[in-house]
């Protein structure tokens, strides 16, 4: 298993890194100008890399930004968000679900409200529908993404203003 595998892509952690995400990962994306193309390695690998490729000259490349991990999404995203709406039935807690799909593994998280199931299709809310999750499944073949993406969605707000 690469490092790139890891992590999550570099686009989402430097989406990340906009949103003023604290950029302290075991993993970092590094630039590197001669190939013109990122690689993924921890400090002391990348440490290891300059000794052995640069003759001793410790020439820095720039770390361009942290590459996150599962633990280190899971670690920054909310347990539970609670909307100002519909109490008691306004806590949504995070949710992970792995699936099958066209030989394909894919993840779809989300953070969702236990509603009891005789409320999900009641009448009696048509005026003012329950909701059960607070935006639509973010769907990724990486876990790493998707948990990267609902991070996102939450530092921007989306969550909480949908």
């Amino acid at each position: 298993m690469n490092n790139e595998s890891l992590v999550c892509s570099i686009q989402l952690s430097q989406r990340l890194k906009e949103l003023n995400v604290e950029q302290e990962s075991l993993y970092y994306y590094y630039w590197f100008k001669r190939i013109n193309q990122y690689f993924v390695y921890t400090k002391h690998e990348f440490y290891n890399y300059e000794l052995d490729n640069y003759d001793n000259k410790k020439e820095e490349i720039p770390c361009d930004c942290s590459a996150f991990t599962i633990p280190e999404l899971l670690f920054m995203l909310p347990t539970i968000i609670t909307i100002k709406e519909n109490e008691p039935f306004d806590l949504f807690t995070l949710h992970i679900e792995k699936t099958f799909l066209q030989n394909e593994t894919l993840y779809i998280v989300n953070y969702r409200c236990n509603l009891p199931e005789d409320l999900k299709e009641d009448t009696i809310f048509n005026d003012n529908p329950l909701k059960s999750e607070l935006i639509d499944d973010v769907i990724d073949e990486s876990l790493t993404n998707a948990l990267a993406q609902i991070l996102i969605s939450h530092l921007e707000g989306i969550l909480i203003n949908n």
